[in-house]
């Protein structure tokens, strides 16, 4: 199914393709090749929000590139790297459930993969701090 090679993909191969304090420009080159039917509505780009210090997130199926601008006082490019990983990890953890989505009902896997997302790494990161 295609949402598990996209969660795969997400985890091992994003990179820094530039970085000023404040504002953090990643690739994902595999998002290039997402059908057009599995692209999901931009506002589910907010669950990156749960990450410490990030105030927004931009995705650009075009380019495969993400803007992320955060507080440099509250966390840096590689910690926001670090959780977005940590995030697909979570996902592939939830892999079986992802799966039983089919194209039709992508924005309710997108819904749940967001509550997900916002429940447990929240919980995850509350019990670190």
């Amino acid at each position: 199914m295609i949402i598990s090679d996209i969660l795969f993909n997400l985890q091992v191969r994003v990179k820094i393709k530039h970085s000023i304090p404040g504002r953090l420009r990643i690739h994902i080159p595999f998002a290039k090749n997402i059908p057009q039917e599995w692209r999901i509505d931009d506002a589910y780009f907010d669950v990156f929000k749960c990450i410490h210090g990030v105030t927004a997130f931009e995705f650009n199926f075009v380019t495969s590139n993400a803007l992320v601008l955060y507080d440099p006082n509250l966390t840096d490019p590689q910690h926001i790297i670090d959780n977005m990983k940590a995030m697909t990890k979570l996902a592939n953890k939830h892999r079986q459930k992802l799966m039983a989505f089919t194209v039709e009902e992508k924005e309710e896997a997108a819904k749940w993969f967001t509550q997900m997302i916002e429940s447990e790494f929240v919980a995850i990161h509350r019990k670190e701090a």
